[in-house]
């Protein structure tokens, strides 16, 4: 870290993890022997609202949390650009989810950016904010294992198998390794689906309703025949949004039950 102390704010959807990967980012600058503050921000309903987290990293003692101007600022959502307005003064490096983001939203500071949805749907598009952790951990030069290991610790409850450890850990190295843009930055190619999108065959009809889908993945854990998974698509919210396949469906509805949003539903045809 250039800076002493290092100031740093992130803001993006609820549903996207910013909290997560403000964790990740203090836990392992901790353990690097630096002193942290970290002090969340979110709407009372989490989901589906701006979602705001402010960290000091510094080697000396921290006397007050709050600051007005970032050194860096990271911005993964459209709603985030305006949240963050009054953060970003002309020097402040502003890392920006180029997949979604014009460069153009930004009227100051320094633009890099980073195809943070586009490069996490290669792998594993649930470890968005794995990927930026990364990014984030690497740009601040912290030390890449105990990062990862502070990856491990704060999701250990949804690392649940070998496999989601070892896909977690590809986005973590992709995001470590990836260059930021400068000055040439991609196309906003993931744009929010609106309306409805149908799946259909002669014994049942399966609907997810785009605009009301928070990416809880709650359908996608619940789904007893695993029938449904995360696309490449993203929701109003940032998130990636499910996909029926709706030859394994069985059409117990279990995922329109535990759906908080009522934003998936499967009846069956008569």
């Amino acid at each position: 870290m250039k800076k002493n102390p290092t100031r740093i704010v992130l803001a993006g959807e609820g549903g996207q993890g910013i909290q997560t990967i403000a964790k990740v980012i203090a836990s392992s600058a901790s353990k690097t022997g630096y002193e942290v503050t970290y002090l969340p921000s979110f709407g009372v309903e989490q989901r589906g609202t701006p979602s705001v987290a402010y960290l000091i990293i510094s080697r000396h003692k921290i006397l007050y949390p709050r600051f007005e101007t970032a050194d860096y600022a990271v911005v993964l959502s459209k709603r985030a650009v305006q949240t963050l307005e009054k953060n970003i003064g002309n020097h402040t490096a502003v890392v920006f989810n180029s997949s979604i983001i014009n460069e153009k939203s930004f009227k100051i500071g320094k633009l890099l950016g980073l195809a943070a949805t586009e490069l996490a749907s290669t792998v594993s598009p649930r470890s968005f904010n794995v990927l930026i952790a990364a990014k984030i951990c690497q740009i601040l030069s912290l030390d890449k294992i105990t990062s990862w290991k502070s990856v491990l610790e704060i999701l250990e409850h949804k690392l649940k198998s070998k496999e989601i450890v070892n896909n977690n850990q590809k986005v973590f190295d992709l995001g470590w390794e990836t260059d930021l843009e400068n000055k040439i930055f991609s196309k906003q190619t993931f744009k929010p689906v609106n309306g409805i999108s149908e799946h259909k065959n002669k014994k049942r009809i399966a609907k997810v309703f785009n605009e009301r889908c928070k990416g809880c993945g709650l359908c996608v854990e619940i789904c007893p025949v695993r029938a449904i998974r995360f696309g490449s698509k993203i929701g109003i919210y940032g998130n990636f949004l499910p996909e029926i396949d709706i030859e394994k469906c069985i059409g117990c509805g279990k995922c329109f039950e535990i759906c908080p949003d009522v934003a998936i539903k499967v009846s069956n045809l008569k």
